[in-house]
């Protein structure tokens, strides 16, 4: 029945080493697929991830910081909160929402 692999002159072995070939190369190729097609992050630049989303979060999280070292007021922090939003709402209006992931 598998007298080919008992009783053999050296030339059964290629079928044998091409399939091994084969199966190395292929884990290769999925390894490095998964890779490619796994969902990449920028790392966040500062402490605060909400600080690096986008140039409005950034500036909002400036502002708190301003706030609560005390160089600005309650009213001029509110103030440019409010501008703030007015500028998000400005940049978004007529865009679709995102999907998250």
């Amino acid at each position: 029945m598998m007298r080919w692999l008992i009783e053999t002159d050296g030339q059964s072995w290629w079928a044998l080493h091409a399939a091994a070939m084969a199966l190395f190369w292929a884990i290769i190729l999925l390894f490095l697929g998964i890779i490619a097609m796994r969902p990449r992050s920028d790392p966040p630049i500062a402490g605060n991830a909400d600080a690096n989303v986008g140039g409005i979060l950034s500036a909002r999280t400036i502002l708190e910081e301003r706030y609560a070292k005390g160089e600005i007021g309650r009213e001029e922090f509110l103030n440019k909160m409010r501008d703030l939003d007015v500028a998000a709402f400005r940049e978004n209006a007529g865009k679709p929402a995102r999907e998250l992931p």
